[in-house]
């Protein structure tokens, strides 16, 4: 999975609001927004059409959101070209502009759902200034959703994997294409993981970034315009393979750096879906949505041009090992502390290894918090936990 290991430069110190004037540092907001290792939320604000200051008071957004985030303020440009820009650079649905003002969580956390991101406008409605404010404010108070799924992923997927792989393909096809002109003529078409992929790739973590920039090549139809290499239409016998019931075509991909592919169906209408890894296979290998298969396999060929239905028996499948923290240690280690501690100090006092994805352990943290176990006070990095 490609990271950012630090903030661009055009986030300031903490605790002191940032503004961007160029459309340089517009790129370099717009990558870090995305970045799959972004901790802090940032809350973007946007100066209203003919106006000099952006609509909601940079200062008093900074007071809101104290040390726990960071406040970026985009300068007035001719005809917003800074703000468009930004949506030129970002995916679909997550601009801001005209004055609004948006608060971006930590990808990790929520994806990159434009509704996990809250939009707060500022003419869009007769609402005073001072209720738009609070609305604003009461937002951010609300902290993010952890419990939302990215729509692109399938329901079924492990938790945290689903979202890291979707915020894995966002950022491939952002590096793909430097040129956001180019960005127009390639954007990324609806897609699904299934549930297959989603657990070799809960076990196969070196397996993401391959996969997620080979997807973003398919999706975007970026794939058919290079001499080599170029989807593979799966066939058995000359004929292509058919998913039942709505018959979409099953086609491969191979991953860069690995005698491996990428197995994919794509339907008439609707999203693909990413189905699953598997070895290059030259005989015309079929695909099977529904059954784990061990990636370092060769498919089966079927008896027949369409493989076999959803609800067939399934294979066991490698998974990540699954995470289990009792209420009570929980309870013990926060009380042991004399005081609210940090998730990575809560880590350490548990001894969960750094093996463990992070979004695991915060959603036990969540759950914890939801059941009144713990409490949480604070935003992301911030955050702190304490024993009721």
């Amino acid at each position: 999975m490609v990271t950012l290991e630090r903030p661009p430069s055009c986030i300031g110190p903490t605790g002191q609001p940032s503004w961007v004037d160029d459309a340089d540092a517009v790129r370099e907001l717009a990558r870090w927004i995305v970045a799959v290792d972004r901790e802090r939320p940032i809350v973007v604000l946007t100066v209203r059409p003919g106006g000099r200051d952006p609509y909601f008071a940079p200062s008093a957004v900074q007071r809101l959101v104290g040390r726990d985030g960071d406040v970026v303020a985009i300068e007035q440009s001719p005809k917003g070209r800074l703000t468009r820009e930004l949506a030129r650079a970002l995916p679909d649905g997550l601009m801001v502009f005209g004055g609004a003002a948006r608060i971006y969580w930590p990808p990790a956390l929520v994806g990159v759902d434009p509704d996990a991101h809250p939009l707060v406008r500022a003419n869009s409605d007769d609402s005073s200034s001072a209720e738009k404010r609070a609305r604003l404010s009461n937002r951010w108070r609300q902290g993010p959703d952890e419990t939302r799924r990215p729509t692109a992923v399938a329901d079924a997927a492990p938790a945290g994997v689903g979202e890291e792989v979707q915020v894995a393909i966002v950022r491939a096809w952002l590096e793909l294409f430097d040129d956001v002109d180019v960005r127009d003529r390639f954007p990324l078409q609806p897609y699904r993981v299934d549930q297959d992929l989603a657990e070799q790739l809960a076990a196969l973590e070196p397996a993401r970034a391959p996969v997620a920039a080979a997807a973003a090549r398919i999706l975007s139809g970026y794939a058919w315009t290079e001499p080599a290499p170029v989807p593979e239409r799966v066939e058995v016998d000359g004929a292509p393979v058919l998913r039942p019931g709505d018959r979409a075509v099953a086609w491969r991909y191979p991953l860069v750096g690995s005698d491996q592919v990428l197995h994919y169906w794509q339907p008439a209408s609707g999203p693909a879906v990413l189905a699953r890894i598997g070895a290059r296979d030259r005989t015309g290998g079929a695909l099977a949505p529904r059954e784990a298969v061990d990636p370092t396999s060769t498919p089966a060929t079927p008896a027949a041009h369409e493989v076999e239905p959803a609800d067939a028996p399934r294979r066991p499948s490698p998974r990540a090992p699954r995470l289990e923290i009792a209420d009570e240690d929980l309870v013990r280690v926060l009380r042991a502390a004399g005081k609210p501690l940090l998730a990575p100090e809560l880590r350490a006092a548990l001894g969960i290894d750094s093996e463990t994805p992070r979004e695991r352990f915060s959603k036990i943290l969540g759950d914890a918090a939801a059941r009144g176990v713990i409490e949480r006070t604070g935003q992301r990095r911030g955050t702190r936990y304490s024993a009721t």
